[in-house]
């Protein structure tokens, strides 16, 4: 039907949407219908079955993966012959001749392929809301945020209401590390009070590092009412926003009861405790946690040599014993 009409959109669309709900699923064939990046070409490819028979063969398309080492090493693909199975048949009646369908291949390539040129086609405003809203989960699911949110970005441009877009944009605006576009969907999100849970701590998150801190307590205090558990993050977030405002002794109970309850990553906890001490003076419980927090594999260089809370300790005999055993975290030098 899209060959005989090639200008009516919505046979396209049709075929958008069936490929559309195939298009989560993992492909049989190892990298077949995902985004890979390549390193020697520096680039983001939809692995096609074109380049997927060049996979191994090629040198600029080689894979490489890291092993728990540290060790790298070039990826060898078991590969599987891709064969087209669609056969013709002559309609009775009319003689023209037509070809069978055949298995699905690549439900994500081809859905973005036929959703984008019905969106050429079509112009309600709606429809082309969710054609690129679904383009932008097929990217997703392909493998590549990158080329993914510029979609989600034109589907909510179209209808702003679209929470599930603007959700869907903050997890990987994270990602991407585009921390002020994510703030500003999680603002819109807020003001029409459609913030779940666990966005919901993040933006009080965002709203501390912003200096909102009397809008990020709102945010925590809501999360604790809306929940019947104890929610560990929320802590950690008071102890940070009350260490920003120069409230030490605030935040060393909020870090204190992190620790009790046996929070993840408890170097972070020991080491904010250490600091907060160092900084009111208590060098005592400083050493103390210290130490913990370098037992619980804290190995921060440039966090150790820079932190002006750390100046006094820094200046004593006793720093080198306690800091100059420890294997220091190494940075990537551009």
């Amino acid at each position: 039907m899209i060959d005989r009409f090639p200008e009516n959109g919505d046979w396209a669309y049709r075929l958008g949407i069936l490929l559309y709900r195939y298009a989560p699923v993992t492909a049989r064939l190892s990298y077949l219908d995902s985004i890979v990046w390549f390193p020697l070409l520096n680039k983001e490819m939809f692995i096609d079955s074109a380049v997927y028979e060049q996979l191994n063969e090629n040198d600029s398309l080689a894979l490489y993966d890291r092993s728990e080492t540290g060790a790298i090493s070039k990826v060898k693909i078991n590969k599987y012959e891709i064969k087209l199975k669609r056969v013709s048949y002559l309609v009775p009646g009319t003689g023209e001749s037509i070809l069978s369908a055949d298995a699905i291949y690549m439900p994500r390539k081809d859905g973005i392929e036929y959703l984008q040129r019905a969106g050429a086609l079509l112009s309600e405003k709606e429809t082309l809301a969710d054609i690129h809203f679904k383009t932008g989960n097929i990217y997703l699911w392909a493998g590549s945020k990158k080329q993914a949110y510029p979609y989600f970005e034109r589907s909510i441009s179209l209808v702003p209401g679209n929470a599930n877009a603007r959700l869907t944009l903050v997890d990987i605006y994270k990602a991407l590390y585009k921390n002020r576009a994510a703030f500003n969907q999680l603002n819109y999100l807020n003001d029409s009070n459609q913030v779940n849970l666990p966005k919901r701590i993040l933006f009080a998150q965002f709203n501390i590092w912003a200096g909102q801190f009397d809008k990020a307590n709102e945010s925590l205090n809501k999360t604790e009412g809306y929940t019947p558990y104890i929610v560990l993050e929320i802590n950690n977030l008071r102890g940070l926003a009350a260490m920003l405002q120069d409230k030490p002794k605030q935040a060393i109970e909020f870090y204190k009861q992190s620790i009790n309850a046996q929070e993840t990553d408890p170097w972070f906890n020991h080491y904010s405790l250490a600091r907060l001490y160092a900084k009111t003076g208590n060098t005592k419980q400083a050493w103390k946690y210290l130490q913990n927090a370098i037992n619980f594999g804290f190995n921060y260089s440039y966090v150790l040599q820079n932190d002006s809370y750390m100046e006094n300790l820094r200046k004593s005999g006793k720093w080198q014993s306690v800091t100059g055993g420890i294997t220091m975290k190494k940075y990537k030098i551009n």
